[in-house]
This record gives structure tokens, C-alpha cells and sequence, in this order.
């Protein structure tokens, strides 16, 4: 009985998902990756350009992430790398979440990399 209730807490505790897995924190590994990238720039206009791209991308990921109802598991996927396609989140999505994610074309594509959106 007492392995019971050491047992209980510790399996309860991997079901809950860590508190901050919300739509807010999709971009996490995107950012990352392009903060990193815009530091190394060798100019201020391809610093800025990066700059904003990562802003448009978050931006996107967020927005399809409320409106199509990503998972708190698609979310950690995707807030964990900087490329998409690459990283085995694709498989998380819903045909319907992944076509209205790639045929979005509102964001312009990066300057030297790629965020793994279509692109």
C-alpha cells in the first residue's frame, strides 16, 4: 500500500503539463534561434531584417496556434525547435492543423536559414 502512495503522486506528476504550455510560448525556439543569429549579423539591416521576420513568425505561430487548436503536446514540440520540418512535430499535427499552417504565406521568408515554415 505504501509503494501505492509514493506511486500515485509521482505518475500524476508526468500527466501534468508544465504551466506555462499555452499558445504564448509556441515561438520559444524560433526566437532563440533567430536572437542568436540576429547578434552574429554582420549588418545592422540584415540584424533588422531578422529581426522582424522573427517577430512576423512568432506572430503566425501564435495565431494558428489559438485559432486551430494546437495541442499542449504540438506546443511543446514546436516551441522546442527552430525548424519544423526537421524536428518530427509535423507528425503532432492535425491534416487540417499542418495545411493551415503551410499555406499561410503571410510571413516573408528569412534572411540566410529558414524557419522550417514552407520555406
Amino acid at each position: 500500500m505504501r509503494g501505492l502512495v509514493v506511486a500515485l503522486p509521482l505518475l500524476l506528476a508526468c500527466k501534468t503539463e508544465p504551466p506555462d504550455v499555452d499558445c504564448s510560448t509556441v515561438s520559444r525556439g524560433i526566437e532563440s534561434y533567430w536572437a542568436q543569429r540576429a547578434a552574429a549579423a554582420e549588418s545592422e539591416a540584415e540584424r533588422a531584417d531578422i529581426i522582424q521576420i522573427t517577430a512576423i513568425t512568432a506572430a503566425r505561430l501564435e495565431r494558428h496556434c489559438k485559432v486551430d487548436a494546437w495541442s499542449p503536446e504540438l506546443i511543446i514540440c514546436v516551441r522546442a525547435v527552430f525548424r519544423l520540418e526537421d524536428s518530427g512535430c509535423m507528425k503532432k499535427f492535425t491534416p487540417q492543423q499542418a495545411g493551415a499552417l503551410l499555406m499561410d504565406d503571410s510571413a516573408p521568408r528569412p534572411v540566410g536559414g529558414g524557419t522550417g515554415l514552407g520555406g
